[in-house]
């Protein structure tokens, strides 16, 4: 599972490279950011922090704009998050 959330994350890396520069692509870049340095971090609050990044990914189309663009990211990096939270949440 390890190898397959790395895979994850760098598919969302590919889009992030190809994202514009605002909007809700911003904060879901920012949240793939946060994913990464937590899980490289391994802190003991990772579980806590990783539920929190994820209601705070959910949110991120609030007041924006979808493209379908931004929607696939989106869907990337919240994945990334979700294998995040089901690998640490089961190492536990």
């Amino acid at each position: 599972m390890w190898n397959l959330l790395h895979e994850t994350i760098a598919k969302s890396k590919k889009l992030q490279a190809n994202a514009p520069h605002f909007g809700s692509c911003i904060a879901i870049s920012k949240n793939l950011d946060k994913l990464c340095h937590l899980i490289s971090s391994r802190e003991e609050a990772m579980i806590s922090d990783l539920d929190e990044l994820r209601q705070k990914h959910t949110c991120v189309f609030e007041g924006k704009f979808i493209t379908s663009y931004s929607s696939a990211y989106h869907e990337s990096v919240l994945n990334a998050i979700a294998m995040a939270q089901d690998y640490f949440k089961s190492c536990v």
